[in-house]
């Protein structure tokens, strides 16, 4: 009787992408090229000069022009297609691309801290995922894998956070295909109603902001490309301008129209389809609309869990909960895991999987030192603004003015902060309460913490108080103005917590 082989280990060969990374690679690339030379299409098809006859030879050589790049696109996208291929070889994850300038990316197994999988309009048609790895050692998304047919993607997914050493050996085995799921604890879906209620209630403002910026750089665009001279526009309506008070008022409701309409589609698009599952070893969760996520984040993970919300969402009760968890990077917005929760049970039941004490009542924390009023109003409102905003009044008047307000806006906002900060510790670790127009609650577990520096700047000597950072795997968090013998005795005791204890930060 023959010994039958042993079966190839999963992924130990190299191998491509899945045939639809073609269109994916070819539709970036092509909205990539439409995003730079926008301007020129719009020269091409709405501004004609000179004869006819010179008019359409320009138009022939733009044609060719498109035609040579579409070429040279789609053989581009051919060679990235056929040099692109990734596999598993002695412990790490390895990428090979490129065929003049070759180019070789590997990645240890129990360094990766992330699979995410992307399902963005064209993904959904293809039935195909983006894959996209994190590890420890980056502040970037190192890895992504443009296009795995959806089963390999989750089959690779899978795979990969079970061979990792960051999990542990239980949860491992609820990551296997041939065993049973995890226990699902519960499960928690967004209704078309709360998603509304979310959307109406989003950051309007900061959405203006985000269209501001935008209109700006467009306009920009055009009045380069067709000479537009908005100062002699603007003398030569300065009569209907400035008479216009209905003009005005009403640029201003159409502007705030717009900025609720793009926050709220933002909104819907982003948490279309919202779901968290809380199984026995971790969260699962699944949302968007064009583009679609499917995230598993293990329990261990987490290092930092708070939740916020802005001044109309505290009037529903509505927060958004963010897991900064290991290998998180202010670098890595796209992989930010927010949660919208809509009731103080949702988040007792989320916060209880990273700890057991209870969520502090702020009335009852203590507040940070009163000096961190006074050095805002001190160099802040005097030195930075009163002094400089007299000094300039004589020369710009307007532009005092402006100085002077912005000064004092920032005094107002550091005076609210002091007004509502918050802590308390306790033997599982810190809690905080911040905020101005919202509020952020900030969890911390003393074991997650990597390293602990107390700071002092000058005020702070004389005035004998001192603020704490707290840096973690998922990121940092801020303890400021605190009496130095307090921060001292949270630094001696949280480092002879992690010292004694001996828990896994991960």
């Amino acid at each position: 009787m023959t010994n039958s082989p042993m079966p190839e280990p999963l992924f130990s060969t190299p191998q491509r992408q899945s045939p639809a990374a073609l269109f994916i690679i070819l539709a970036k690339t092509i909205t990539l090229f439409a995003k730079v030379f926008w301007p020129a299409l719009l020269v091409f098809l709405f501004r004609s000069t000179g004869k006819p006859k010179e008019h359409s030879n320009k138009g022939d050589i733009f044609i060719y022009i498109i035609l040579a790049f579409a070429v040279i696109t789609l053989i581009a996208t051919i060679i990235k297609y056929l040099f692109h291929r990734f596999y598993i070889s002695e412990g790490s994850f390895i990428v090979k691309s490129g065929w003049l300038n070759k180019k070789i990316t590997s990645i240890p197994l129990q360094n990766i801290t992330a699979v995410h999988l992307e399902q963005h309009i064209l993904h959904r048609i293809l039935n195909v995922a983006k894959v996209s790895l994190d590890s420890a050692g980056s502040d970037k998304v190192e890895v992504s894998i443009d296009a795995l047919s959806l089963s390999k993607a989750n089959e690779l997914k899978h795979f990969l956070l079970q061979k990792t050493n960051r999990i542990k050996v239980d949860e491992e085995a609820n990551l296997q295909d041939h065993q049973e799921p995890a226990a699902v604890v519960n499960q928690t879906k967004l209704s078309f109603k709360e998603l509304l209620v979310l959307s109406l209630t989003a950051n309007h403002i900061e959405a203006f902001f985000i269209l501001l910026a935008l209109s700006v750089n467009v306009w920009d665009d055009l009045r380069k490309v067709f000479k537009l001279n908005e100062s002699q526009w603007i003398d030569e309506h300065a009569t209907l301008l400035k008479n216009s008070v209905a003009l005005a008022a009403g640029l201003i409701f159409l502007v705030a129209i717009i900025s609720v309409v793009y926050s709220f589609i933002r909104t819907v698009l982003r948490y279309f389809d919202f779901t968290i599952t809380t199984e026995s070893n971790g969260w699962k969760m699944a949302y968007g609309l064009t583009n679609h996520q499917q995230i598993f984040l293990p329990f261990s993970k987490v290092q930092i869990m708070q939740w916020s919300s802005n001044f109309i969402r505290r009037k529903f009760n509505i927060w958004i909960m963010h897991f900064m968890s290991a290998g998180y990077s202010e670098l890595k917005k796209k992989q930010k895991i927010h949660i919208p929760v809509l009731t103080s049970d949702q988040v007792d039941a989320l916060v209880a999987q990273y700890q057991r004490s209870e969520i502090f009542i702020p009335e009852s924390g203590k507040r940070i030192d009163r000096s961190y009023w006074i050095r805002g109003l001190i160099y802040i409102g005097i030195i930075l603004g009163i002094i400089p905003g007299i000094a300039a009044f004589f020369w710009m008047k307007s532009v005092a003015i402006v100085w002077l307000i912005v000064m004092a806006y920032i005094v107002v906002h550091r005076t609210y902060f002091y007004q509502y900060f918050r802590w308390q510790t306790n033997d599982e670790g810190l809690q905080m309460y911040s905020g101005v127009w919202g509020r952020k609650f900030t969890l911390l577990r003393w074991n997650k913490i990597q390293q602990v520096h107390l700071t002092q700047n000058l005020f702070q000597k004389s005035r004998e108080v001192a603020s704490l950072h707290f840096l973690t795997a998922g990121g940092e968090v801020e303890l400021p103005y605190i009496p130095l013998s307090v921060a001292t005795d949270i630094v001696n005791g949280s480092l002879y917590f992690v010292e004694s204890k001996n828990e896994k930060w991960m």
